[in-house]
């Protein structure tokens, strides 16, 4: 669980309440029913379990993490056959500096 971020919350969450009782006239009935106690304890469970049930659902991406690495392994494990590929034409006089530097871009593609 992210303590800081919830800690945050819980922060702005007050000063949200001190804001809007000092601003806002806002008055409560000094008796309480059952009803109303029950309503405020299932809306506080169900914040509860839904923060719970998004914080899984973000830090349950490792999976996600691990087959983008893979990926991006399989994509550099290319880069690397193309640059030994190219040097080695470049080595046996195969592709210069001309086929890159004296041409049109369209001569390149097109051969």
């Amino acid at each position: 669980m992210n303590w800081p971020l919830t800690a945050s919350a819980f922060v702005i969450g007050i000063l949200i309440g001190f804001i809007g009782r000092n601003f806002v006239q806002v008055n409560f009935k000094p008796d309480f029913d059952i009803v109303d106690i029950c309503s405020i304890a299932v809306t506080v469970l169900v914040a509860f379990l839904l923060q719970n049930y998004i914080a899984q659902k973000f830090s349950n991406s490792r999976a996600e993490k691990d087959l983008l690495l893979e990926e991006a392994r399989g994509w550099l494990k290319t880069c690397r056959e193309t640059r030994r590929v190219i040097n080695a034409s470049h080595d046996k006089r195969t592709l210069t500096s001309d086929d890159f530097y004296n041409r049109p871009l369209a001569k390149v593609v097109k051969d």
